[in-house]
């Protein structure tokens, strides 16, 4: 009688164990879905962020092409210059913030708080706004400059 209630409580244990096992797994695979899903929302929204950036420096140009009207040869060449060295600008700020929102994301997967991972998001994304908005308003001035 003994030996049958051990053995009965030690395949109850290891049920239990396997259970506890289960539910840990299933918990760590939800947190991890949870953490893509996060991941995967923040850059589609520095994707519409960037795609808004791009068509803003497509009508500035253009706007700027029409305000200055018929160039020489010469002058146009510096205009398309100056209009690569704007689309390398902007390049390389996107560059640059999606390489953040990449690490504030890889530093949210490691740390699991996911209410001080919200509000410094809430910052990158101001951040990244003011970055933008900033070198909109130095390529204006540059345009205001060189005309």
């Amino acid at each position: 009688m003994i030996d049958e209630t051990h053995r009965a409580l030690q395949a109850g244990w290891k049920a239990g164990v396997l259970i506890g096992f289960s539910w840990l797994l299933i918990a760590g695979q939800c947190m991890t879905m949870h953490a893509y899903a996060d991941d995967r929302a923040g850059m589609a929204g520095q994707q519409r962020t960037e795609a808004r950036g791009w068509l803003q420096l497509e009508r500035d140009q253009a706007v700027n092409r029409e305000r200055i009207g018929p160039l020489s040869p010469s002058a146009s060449r510096g205009l398309e210059i100056r209009e690569r060295m704007e689309r390398n600008d902007l390049r390389d700020l996107n560059l640059r913030q999606r390489q953040e929102l990449q690490d504030q994301a890889r530093k949210a997967r490691l740390s699991r708080d996911s209410g001080a991972s919200r509000s410094a998001a809430r910052g990158l994304d101001l951040r990244h706004r003011r970055q933008s908005d900033q070198l909109r308003l130095r390529m204006r001035m540059n345009r205001d400059i060189r005309r």
